[in-house]
């Protein structure tokens, strides 16, 4: 099985949009796309890394990632701010090679942590996450729209 990453560009976006709604529907959110496409067409100015995951040349997921800071331990880490496989191939260790993978960048920048999160609901996700050897951290995340 030849799994590749690589840095996503402008051909992506559409399969990204579509992506980003089958990731949001499987947190149990609804993801109303207004100017994201326009958004990612200024990617290479954002404070965010954007991939594709590829299996024998066919996208069939992404993640993001962001440098952090944490001001409890004054170091800055790695938060993988967004990891998603299309349902169709999970289960066949695609999610283990990309997580280490991460793993491996964030070590390679120097990094000495990776930081992210998943709903409670997500148990498949927190069970592969634990194996990983990732340890919880229990956490509500909160967000507050401006104008609302």
């Amino acid at each position: 099985m030849t799994v590749s990453i690589i840095p996503a560009t402008k051909t992506h976006h559409p399969q990204l949009l579509s992506m980003f709604v089958a990731h949001a529907h499987l947190e149990q959110h609804t993801l109303h796309i207004d100017d994201q496409l326009q958004t990612m067409d200024t990617l290479d100015t954002l404070p965010i890394e954007l991939f594709i995951i590829e299996l024998k040349h066919t996208t069939i997921g992404y993640f993001s990632i962001i440098p952090q800071f944490s001001t409890w331990d004054m170091k800055e880490y790695l938060y993988l701010d967004c990891l998603f496989i299309q349902d169709t191939y999970r289960g066949m260790g695609i999610g283990k090679y990309v997580i280490h993978y991460i793993f491996n960048l964030a070590k390679k920048r120097g990094y000495q942590q990776v930081q992210w999160q998943t709903p409670d609901t997500n148990q498949s996700a927190i069970q592969f996450y634990l194996a990983q050897g990732a340890k919880p951290k229990a956490k509500h995340r909160f967000f507050y729209t401006i104008g609302e």
